[in-house]
């Protein structure tokens, strides 16, 4: 009686595991990237109609904002950063922050990091006193 096996099991398992990994897979699969043109999305979500082909929406704009969009659009494709994308689309080009700035900011992070360490050791000290006086 020992050595018997039951394959039907065996194979219900082996489905399941198959299946398993295929919706692991399906789910984390990231689409391909592909030359958009990011301002026409935009323009439809902001007017709610359907989506438009981007040739019939250049058709329709005079040749000099063409130009400026295409410039735009180069620019975006050549930053690395959110916000450096987000001021070239506003048209607000926003200056580097200087040494003085970045050290200004690294003080107050430094500093809201100390307030947060002496709240932490607040409440250690508060729970200790807790457990020494139930004790």
């Amino acid at each position: 009686m020992g050595g018997t096996s039951i394959k039907r099991k065996e194979r219900k398992n082996r489905v399941k595991a198959k299946k398993r990994l295929a919706n692991v897979k399906r789910l984390t699969k990231k689409p391909v990237l592909k030359n958009i043109d990011i301002e026409a999305i935009k323009e439809t979500f902001s007017k709610g109609s359907k989506v438009k082909k981007s040739e019939d929406s250049n058709a329709t704009q005079p040749e000099s904002n063409k130009k400026a969009e295409v410039e735009k659009i180069d620019k975006i494709k050549n930053l690395k950063s959110d916000a450096d994308v987000s001021s070239v689309k506003s048209g607000k080009e926003t200056e580097k922050p200087t040494s003085a700035d970045q050290a200004a900011a690294s003080q107050v992070t430094n500093q809201k990091q100390r307030e947060s360490k002496k709240v932490k050791e607040e409440k250690k000290d508060k729970e200790e006193k807790v457990d020494k006086g139930s004790k």
